[in-house]
């Protein structure tokens, strides 16, 4: 993930935009709702793109502890080349 700027918060604002199609409605509802709590810290981005690394962390988090198989099917999106 560091090698590829992923911990960004920009970098990973733009992977959920990426991934937003092929998420399950459970998996948006998530989304939706991570993106929506308060976010306190964002100095050195806007707070639009820190709330979306927000809600991208909290969905690896959640498929993490639930669907690994999932996880991996979201992270194989993830790592193909976007042209």
């Amino acid at each position: 993930m560091h090698k590829r700027a992923r911990v960004k918060a920009t970098q990973q604002a733009e992977l959920l935009q990426l991934l937003m199609p092929a998420l399950t409605e459970s998996e948006l509802d998530l989304v939706r709702r991570a993106r929506n709590l308060k976010a306190t810290g964002f100095r050195k981005v806007d707070q639009t793109s820190y709330r979306h690394a927000t809600a991208f962390e909290a969905l690896l988090g959640y498929l993490y502890l639930t669907d690994l198989t999932r996880l991996k099917e979201i992270l194989q999106i993830t790592a193909e080349p976007q042209n």
